[in-house]
C-alpha cells in the first residue's frame, strides 16, 4: 500500500482514507529489494512532504525494510519527523544476507528510542533539508540533504544516532552527517 494507492480507492465517493484506522505505507524508505532498488528515499520523501500537516499523516503506519541498524534509525526519525505511525522488520531470517529477497532482515524496533506523546510543532516542509519535529518527550532531527550539518542541541538528554545513544547537554554541538 501507499498514500497514492489509499488516494485511489474509493467507493460510493468514500476513499479508503475516510473508512480506514491506518492505511500501511509499504516500503517506506527501504524496500525488500536488494540492489538499487532497495533505497526509495527521493520517492519517499517527496510523498511525506505531501502528506504532512493533513488528517491523512495520523493514519500512515510506515512499514520500512532496513537493512543495519542505521537504516533502522533513519527510517524511524524521518517517519517520526512526518507524523507517521513507524513499524519495520517482521523477522530475522535474512539478516545479514545483503543479496536476500523478502524483507526479513532483522528486528530493530527495542533498539529504536520512543519518542511518546503528540508532535508539539508543525511537521517540516519541503525546503527543508535537515528535518525537525519536536514531541513531549523528545526532539527528531534527520539530515535529508547532501552535506553534513552542525546540530546545536536546544536542551540535555539522550542522542541516538547509527552509533548507538550518549548523554548530551545543552547548548552541545554535533556533526549531523548527511541521510
Amino acid at each position: 500500500g501507499s498514500p497514492a494507492a489509499a488516494d485511489r480507492l474509493t467507493s460510493g465517493g468514500s476513499s479508503a482514507w475516510d473508512v480506514a484506522d491506518y492505511v500501511t505505507w509499504e516500503s517506506y524508505g527501504y524496500s525488500s529489494n536488494p540492489g538499487p532498488e532497495h533505497d526509495r528515499w527521493p520517492n519517499t520523501l517527496k510523498e511525506s512532504f505531501r502528506i504532512a500537516g493533513t488528517p491523512h499523516a495520523a493514519k500512515i503506519l510506515a512499514l520500512s525494510y532496513p537493512r543495519s541498524y542505521p537504516e533502522a534509525l533513519y527510517s524511524y526519525g524521518i517517519a517520526s519527523a512526518f507524523g507517521f505511525t513507524y513499524s519495520a522488520n517482521l523477522g530475522e531470517s535474512e539478516r545479514g544476507k545483503p543479496s536476500a529477497n523478502g524483507g526479513h532482515f532483522g528486528v530493530f524496533s527495542p533498539s529504536l528510542p520512543t519518542l511518546a506523546g503528540k508532535p508539539l510543532d508543525a511537521p517540516p516542509a519541503p525546503s527543508d533539508t535537515v528535518l525537525r519535529r519536536a514531541y513531549k518527550n523528545g526532539i527528531v532531527f534527520a539530515n535529508i540533504s547532501s552535506k553534513s550539518y552542525v546540530l546545536v542541541f536546544p536542551q540535555g538528554g539522550t542522542l541516538y544516532t547509527a552509533q548507538g545513544s550518549s548523554t548530551v547537554s545543552g547548548n552541545g554541538k554535533f556533526n549531523l552527517s548527511q541521510g
